[in-house]
């Protein structure tokens, strides 16, 4: 299996919008290309790049995107946006926060990166977050019946 298709096979969404983006720049800077070899008889070359926004930036387009479902888990569980990115590892604010991390992953298009920056954990911590609810899941009947409260909130917020 080559790198490109691990890559779309366990990031799907990220992968269609890069490529569709990248297009999409293709395409815009083709059409400038064309008017100015059109315009001044001559061959230009164009060179793009694409900067990231800055940290702060980042971080509320991040928050943006994953606002619904903190929102969501907030409203079900009770427990503060605030205490969902402490470093407390109180049983049920620690499963409130892997059933956060695995809809905003699963919900959006942000990568492990992006939510753990909204998490204040690291990349690995959210891949763990994510193997930690799909293994309380079914097995836990406390976590099972937090995932459903949140799940059932989230469903009615994201509906209205």
């Amino acid at each position: 299996m080559s790198r490109p298709d691990i890559f779309s096979k366990h990031f799907p969404k990220q992968n269609k919008m890069k490529v569709k983006i990248r297009k999409e720049i293709r395409e815009r800077l083709d059409a400038v290309q064309k008017q100015l070899r059109d315009e001044y008889k001559c061959d230009i070359v164009v060179t793009y790049r694409i900067e990231k926004p800055s940290d702060e930036q980042a971080l509320k387009e991040y928050y943006e995107q994953a606002s619904p479902i903190l929102d969501a888990v907030q409203s079900a569980t009770g427990f503060s946006i605030e205490s969902l990115k402490s470093k407390s590892r109180k049983r049920s604010l620690v499963d409130a926060r892997h059933i956060a991390i695995y809809l905003t992953r699963f919900n959006t298009t942000l990568s492990v990166i992006a939510i753990g920056r909204i998490f204040n954990r690291d990349h690995s911590t959210v891949l763990n977050s994510l193997n930690a609810y799909d293994c309380y899941l079914n097995r836990d009947d406390v976590f099972t019946e937090t995932n459903t409260k949140v799940m059932a909130e989230f469903s009615k917020k994201h509906a209205a």
